[in-house]
């Protein structure tokens, strides 16, 4: 069969199943409207994959499905697109949406706009294109491939000198020609190791300098709608969204921003919040506004942990100095962080002080 002949027995294939999507997306959205299960929500997404979301009347369809469960970032998702149909108030809540999921560079595919279909003005700002692929990406494949092939070859090789060895022993072949088959068969293992391991280091280092152009990208993109957006709600979730993604060399910068937003918002409490794992960025006065807000109950430092937004094994001074004010014990908070340490699955119990 001829390339093109494939090209259009497949073309056929994906507009037949384009075509049974638009078809039965609308029954699967009644049925959600009526009796919502996760095999609908399973099925509605698939069937969006499929290529119902490209045609007009399923996306006006869909927007009217979110608007009537009043889910406002979704209808305007998909009513975008329609001239004049978008309520303002689903637009702001679609641009929040856009701006939280701006660190994983997903906003177009998160629309689903169809190719010819420009990016709509009340939205134009917020969406972000991803980084073009690097001219040498694919080679990431081969060097995968390449690499496999060369453990393998180190697994298959070495189990097989090994064979042909016992074999040689116990047929009794010459020592001598045991030997070279032998070293041969090492040298061959070694080789191969040698090639395999390299390739999946190399293909490690790609990864890694892809992640690092990834990340300037994206700290770039939220310099710039910093900058640019008057906003003070969208400001905060932008830089929300960043630092739920961000790791340790964005995360000061992005709890900075935070901070600044919540005192130009006169916001302590807030301050304190976001400022508390960054030693000395918050105040004394917005550390103790911000402990007023916390509950020293039986999962105090989970509650820290969710409220701040971090994992770190560790407390900052600032940190500690949240719970104590919050009427955690010291010595509890050590006996916490001690028990992490080793690996205890108990958690320490916290006392009020008197």
């Amino acid at each position: 069969m001829s390339a093109s002949a494939r090209t259009t027995r497949a073309e056929r294939r994906r507009g037949a199943e384009r075509a049974r999507a638009v078809e039965r997306l609308p029954v699967v959205l009644a049925l959600l409207r009526t009796a919502p299960t996760h095999s609908l929500h399973g099925e509605r997404r698939d069937l969006l994959r499929a290529g119902a979301a490209a045609d007009p009347a399923i996306r006006r369809m869909l927007a009217e499905h979110y608007r009537a469960l009043r889910s406002p970032d979704q209808a305007a998702r998909w009513g975008i697109a329609i001239p004049g149909w978008t309520r303002a108030s689903e637009v702001r809540a679609l641009r929040r949406t856009l701006l939280e999921r701006l660190p994983r560079l997903d906003a177009g595919q998160h629309l689903g706009l169809p190719l010819d279909v420009p990016v709509p003005s009340g939205i134009a700002d917020v969406v972000v294109a991803p980084p073009a692929a690097g001219r040498f990406d694919w080679l990431g494949g081969v060097a995968v491939t390449l690499g496999c092939a060369g453990v393998l070859g180190v697994v298959v090789g070495g189990l097989g000198v090994a064979i042909g060895v016992v074999v040689r022993i116990a047929t009794g072949t010459p020592g001598a020609e045991t030997g070279e088959f032998l070293m041969q068969g090492v040298l061959f293992v070694v080789g191969a190791g040698i090639v395999g391991g390299g390739l999946l280091v190399a293909f490690d280092a790609h990864l890694k300098r892809q992640d690092a152009r990834r990340r300037r990208v994206v700290a770039a993109h939220v310099a710039e709608l910093w900058q640019r957006l008057t906003d003070a709600d969208e400001r905060h979730v932008l830089v929300r969204g960043w630092l739920s993604w961000a790791g340790d060399e964005e995360e000061e910068t992005a709890r900075r921003m935070l901070v600044e937003l919540a005192r130009e918002r006169r916001r302590p409490a807030e301050a304190g919040r976001w400022g508390a794992p960054v030693d000395g960025l918050a105040t004394a006065a917005e550390r103790a506004a911000f402990a007023r807000t916390l509950r020293a109950g039986d999962d105090w430092m989970r509650e820290l942990e969710l409220r701040v937004d971090r994992q770190r094994p560790t407390l900052s001074r600032d940190e500690r100095d949240v719970l104590v004010r919050a009427g955690i014990a010291e010595a509890v908070i050590d006996a916490f962080i001690a028990e992490r340490a080793d690996g205890s699955a108990a958690a320490a119990k916290p006392a009020r002080q008197g």
